[in-house]
């Protein structure tokens, strides 16, 4: 009897597991580290790191400018939408060296390259792109 049992339970056990191996984030945890790479970059005047995070390249930014300051993002606020499986927006909230607070807002693409910031400006209308998408708090 309890041969059946289990017998009757290994395919339940086995659609479970296929179903957990499934299950993806509502958002792209690759994408997700574009935004703390940039304000990063950004804060350590990175030119360089800023560069290679773009998709479309700037010629305000020198590629071979290195960090000209050691900082770290310890403690930060991430929300993204999700646009599609290929682009996101993020908005991240933290306070820079100084302890003011700063907030960034950008879109997220996914290139040949990786995932990569859509261009060095700030995104402009971002409230009217993110309209009729979801939030998902990645780091409250």
């Amino acid at each position: 009897m309890v041969k059946v049992r289990l017998f009757c339970l290994l395919p339940l056990l086995g659609v479970f597991t296929v179903a957990c191996g499934l299950y993806q984030h509502p958002y792209s945890e690759e994408a997700a580290t574009v935004p703390v790479a940039w304000v990063t970059a950004e804060e350590q005047e990175d030119e360089g790191k800023m560069w290679t995070l773009l998709a479309k390249k700037s010629r305000v930014l020198d590629p071979k400018d290195g960090a000209d300051r050691h900082w770290t993002l310890d403690d930060y606020r991430l929300i993204a939408w999700k646009a599609s499986d290929v682009r996101y927006f993020y908005r991240i909230t933290y306070s820079n060296p100084r302890g003011v607070p700063v907030t960034e807002e950008m879109a997220v693409i996914q290139t040949n390259q990786g995932w990569k910031r859509t261009t060095y400006a700030d995104l402009t209308n971002f409230s009217f792109h993110i309209r009729h998408l979801a939030p998902v708090v990645i780091r409250p």
